[in-house]
């Protein structure tokens, strides 16, 4: 009988192995060298839905280390601090002047470079910024709470913890829009203005297909839409933005006044809680610019050699070279198979892959059977307070709740990314498997005001399409009521 083990799971859509090109470089770094890396166990799926799972076993263990790090060492924080802005700084110029190269008229060999460069920049972000960003967000929550009772005789509610984890930074989707409602208060915006909102925010509603990069017509159209807005509640709306930083840090006193806790005890973790919000979209932001150069180059691809994009979307890395430099092309019937399904799984120093139909049957084993609900209820993290009921949009697809879900139905799915900000907005509620404090869903659905519970698990293999359901986000409970 094979030894149970706990997993971490990470579900997305939309994401083909060209998607993550920079990934399928990440998973083989070397250990020794790269003390933020802790790639012992892992199985990427690529299939009906795209998933990573990682064994939990060192995680917590591994983060616990770098936070006390982090929070009794200046230097150990200011060092990563200067990296994580370093490295957007320098993919958003490099990336820039990357977007700026005509591969039309390039040759195979500067191709490839300018694919190469694309992919080293994500890389290079990815060997600190991976697991500090997913464990931070995973296990901040949870190291708040333990400060709290220990320095406390009360014990830390879930509302006051989520008050307590909401950061004073703003994430980049309120502060794109921030951008918006500030132009839309102008008599008109001008060219030049809605360039400078693009080349800041290209990236923001981007999915990981390369769909959603920003136009000035989008720029455009979302600056028309707030001026349907009445003046007075868009002045009001920018005015929240503008103060969220004076209003969190006085509920954060507020907060521990009541247990009775100087401010001062707290001062680094806030720090580290309001820095890691904005490294949340840094990763993301640089992992999308690296794409929008990719996705140029691959697109050329596809047009020099006629391979359909899809197809080449498919392709490993070292394909893609063959391809531009050896015209050695991946077999049709491969390349069907691989759409069946394909997994990567890396244990103690060694990739092994699978293609096709069997891929199903090696991730039940290797992860499924190992992912089960023990429990009846469905529990998580308050993100943001609330209660509300309605009928659950069960979904892991961010396009179709887009297009699908209906004002007030309580939005279901693996996690939230910018690109599912319309479906959040119409929602009642939100409710993700995935997530922490500083996951996507929790910071959005606090800006909108919108009931949500993160890190669940199991909500939507448990809930479904349809189904009465109540959010309690006062308590990090949710309901089927039929």
């Amino acid at each position: 009988m094979s030894k149970e083990y706990n997993l971490r799971i990470y579900e997305r859509d939309h994401l083909y192995p060209q998607s993550i090109s920079y990934y399928l470089v990440f998973l083989c770094l070397p250990l020794d060298k790269n003390p933020y890396i802790i790639n012992r166990w892992s199985v990427m799926f690529f299939g009906d839905q795209f998933f990573w799972a990682r064994k939990t076993d060192i995680l917590e263990k591994s983060f616990r280390g770098w936070f006390k790090k982090w929070s009794t060492n200046k230097n150990a924080r200011l060092k990563l601090y200067y990296q994580f802005e370093k490295d957007r700084k320098k993919t958003f110029e490099q990336t820039s002047k990357l977007k700026l190269i005509d591969v039309k008229k390039i040759d195979k060999e500067y191709l490839l470079k300018v694919r190469f460069s694309a992919i080293g920049l994500a890389v290079d972000h990815l060997k600190y910024a991976e697991y500090t960003v997913d464990l931070f967000d995973d296990y901040v929550a949870t190291i708040f709470k333990e400060k709290v009772n220990s320095l406390s005789k009360r014990e830390l509610s879930a509302p006051d913890l989520a008050t307590l984890v909401y950061p004073a930074t703003l994430s980049t989707v309120a502060a794109y829009h921030k951008e918006i409602l500030q132009l839309s208060l102008r008599r008109s915006a001008s060219k030049v203005d809605i360039l400078k909102v693009v080349n800041k925010f290209d990236w923001v509603k981007m999915s990981w297909d390369g769909s959603g990069e920003l136009t000035s017509d989008v720029v455009a159209k979302d600056v028309a839409l707030e001026k349907k807005k009445a003046m007075v509640a868009r002045r009001r709306e920018l005015n929240d933005l503008k103060l969220t930083a004076i209003k969190v840090k006085r509920e954060r006193k507020r907060i521990l006044a009541k247990y009775k806790i100087p401010l001062a005890r707290f001062k680094v973790y806030f720090d580290l809680l309001d820095k890691f919000n904005l490294y949340h979209d840094y990763r993301k932001e640089i992992q999308m610019r690296s794409n929008q150069v990719i996705y140029r180059v691959l697109r050329e691809v596809s047009r020099r050699f006629k391979i359909a994009f899809n197809d080449l979307m498919y392709y490993e890395n070292q394909e893609v070279e063959n391809l531009l430099l050896r015209e050695q092309f991946v077999l049709e019937k491969i390349i069907k198979k691989r759409k069946q399904g394909m997994l990567w799984y890396f244990n103690s120093g060694k990739l092994y892959k699978y293609e096709g139909i069997r891929v199903k049957a090696v991730a039940d084993k290797l992860v499924w059977s190992h992912h089960k609900n023990q429990s009846a209820e469905i529990k998580g993290l308050v993100a943001g307070k609330g209660k509300c009921k309605g009928r659950a949009f069960v979904t892991k697809d961010a396009k179709e709740a887009n297009a699908k879900i209906v004002e007030g139905e309580i939005l279901v799915t693996t996690t939230t990314l910018p690109d599912a900000l319309p479906a959040m907005k119409r929602a009642g509620a939100i409710v993700t498997d995935d997530g922490g404090a500083t996951c996507h869903a929790a910071i959005v659905s606090r800006e909108l005001g919108k009931p949500c519970i993160v890190g669940t698990k199991f909500a939507t293999s448990i809930i479904k399409n349809g189904d009465l359901i109540e959010v309690d986000a006062e308590h990090g409970v949710v309901r089927i009521l039929n």
